[in-house]
């Protein structure tokens, strides 16, 4: 029962609260060996919040990096969290969560020679998703910190990292089992998301 009614608040519209949102975000990368990269996703909440269980969609350009794997942070963990993560279709264009300059970056095509697209490559920019989800059989409150690793491959070094990774499609469950605001933090001006506090069902 308890699980059932948490999975239900990940799906369920919030509602307008005084309070500092929770916050999401993907941190700095580090060096994980070769041309893999290791970067947490961050969960900071304030004063009054508290989060049980998430969900979030991870989003990158397959053709600047490869999913190697996703991990319980530390986080997650010492909540008794497990992590569950799955690949799902990639999508043409995506909105969800992702501010304006992330979405066009990375939607932002390759071009071959006098501007034309390579050969035999569509000018469409496919992106890889991948659906984490953190829950337990527990209504134990998360701390703030990393609840999950990801591993990235990448072909373009450290100094991209920032761009390879987006966050969309968050909800949140506290120990109540009622949906919780947050906000997304992310890209490399570190600027928040400007969709704030809503699941990915609802639209402007």
């Amino acid at each position: 029962m308890l699980l059932a009614g948490v999975l239900a608040a990940l799906c369920s519209p919030l509602r307008a609260n005084d309070q500092e949102p929770v916050t999401l975000e993907v941190g700095a990368a580090e060096p994980a060996g070769g041309s893999d990269l290791r970067l947490p996703v961050l969960l900071q909440c304030p004063a009054g919040r508290s989060v049980s269980a998430l969900q979030f969609d991870l989003l990158y350009n397959p053709r600047l990096a490869s999913l190697r794997s996703v991990q319980p942070g530390e986080t997650a963990m010492r909540g008794g969290k497990q992590l569950v993560s799955k690949a799902v279709a990639a999508e043409e264009t995506f909105r969800g969560n992702v501010s304006e300059p992330q979405y066009l970056a990375m939607r932002k095509p390759k071009t071959g020679p006098a501007g034309g697209s390579p050969a035999g490559e569509s000018v469409r920019n496919e992106t890889g998703r991948e659906r984490v989800v953190i829950v337990g059989l527990n209504s134990r409150a998360l701390d703030s910190g990393v609840v999950a690793w990801v591993t990235l491959r990448s072909g373009d070094g450290p100094g991209s990292a920032p761009a390879l990774l987006q966050l969309a499609h968050v909800s949140m469950a506290g120990p109540d089992a009622k949906a919780v605001p947050f906000r997304i933090k992310g890209g490399e001006s570190g600027a928040e998301s400007r969709k704030t506090g809503r699941p990915a069902a609802e639209k402007e």
